[in-house]
């Protein structure tokens, strides 16, 4: 994959919230996780997660700019709406 970011979001319980956005993502995709580490299969690109300590790490990566883009706005929308209580920080920095 020629197109990667990251992003680290700050957050009460990030193994918590990495469970509850690969439980929600996967019933449209392909997910695979533990309390730990996830992976989200789109058919544009794949999201890596991890939570340690307050931290959720998602990962993305895909073949064109504007797939990696819209991968970032699924994943940060769908963060924010179900970490609302954190009010989560969503921001992509490349990888």
């Amino acid at each position: 994959m020629d197109f990667s970011s990251v992003s680290r979001v700050t957050l009460g319980n990030p193994s918590q919230q990495l469970v509850r956005l690969c439980k929600h993502m996967g019933h449209k995709i392909p997910a695979q996780y533990s309390e730990t580490e996830g992976e989200l299969k789109f058919e544009f690109g794949v999201c890596k997660l991890s939570a340690a300590d307050n931290q959720l790490a998602m990962y993305c990566e895909a073949n064109s700019l504007a797939s990696l883009d819209k991968m970032q706005d699924i994943m940060g929308r769908h963060l924010e709406q179900l970490a609302w209580k954190d009010e989560p920080k969503v921001t992509w920095q490349d990888a």
